[in-house]
């Protein structure tokens, strides 16, 4: 897998969705980061190559380092940030190949999780069986995986009917089952812990629950 090449296709695909968006779908909140517009989020993901290319790590991931991405774009228009997306972008696409595994997946995995994000906001669902997110869905089982052995818990294996997959060490002590789209949304913060813990599991959901996601779980439901 070229992970430079999975970038440029989920940018891509992305890329004409939000361009094909009348100005109002522009200017909507984004329910999964209710603090952002579309536009807002589009900033967010051109402020990561951006950064990236610059060498401003310090801070990365953190809500500030986010926060400032956003804030410098926000009086741009949309086709502005596309026309840097579209002019940087390539050259980072170019670097993944030699960067770190777990880097490339982090970098297609923020990207897949904000275009679906994009795509709920707007209410056009699709891209959901694509490489770039089966590299989110590995990088995020992965991480899901080091928190429960981290906080001692048993393993916990993701069945989705085509994969299945185990996360963490040890014997399993339960099995969830889900749509892959399902539970990659769940283990990026894109489900409320109700929406977790209706998913189809065997054995108690409720020691996973506050583990299950990377991110902060949203107090309301997500539905897409």
């Amino acid at each position: 897998m070229d992970p430079g090449a999975v970038y440029a296709d989920t940018r891509r695909r992305l890329t004409a969705l939000v361009r094909s968006l009348p100005p109002a779908d522009v200017d909507r909140r984004v329910p999964a980061a209710p603090l952002w517009t579309v536009k807002d989020a589009v900033g967010h993901l051109v402020g990561i190559v951006d950064d990236t290319l610059a060498g401003r790590l310090e801070g990365v991931g953190t809500d500030e380092w986010t926060a400032a991405q956003v804030d410098a774009r926000r009086d741009r228009s949309l086709d502005e940030l596309i026309a840097e997306w579209e002019e940087r972008a390539p050259d980072m696409e170019a670097a993944m190949g030699g960067w770190k595994p777990y880097a490339a997946a982090a970098a297609i995995g923020d990207l897949v999780t904000h275009a679906h994000d994009v795509r709920a906001a707007v209410g056009r669902p699709g891209d959901r069986d694509t490489a770039g997110v089966a590299v989110a869905t590995e990088l995020y089982s992965d991480s899901l995986g080091r928190r429960l052995h981290k906080g001692g818990f048993p393993a916990l294996r993701l069945d989705t009917g085509e994969w299945s997959r185990q996360a963490g060490t040890g014997a399993v002590g339960a099995t969830v089952r889900g749509e892959p789209f399902e539970l990659l949304r769940a283990m990026t913060g894109r489900r409320s812990r109700a929406q977790i813990a209706a998913l189809g599991w065997t054995g108690d959901p409720a020691p996973y629950l506050d583990v299950f996601s990377t991110y902060p779980l949203p107090a309301e439901d997500l539905v897409e």
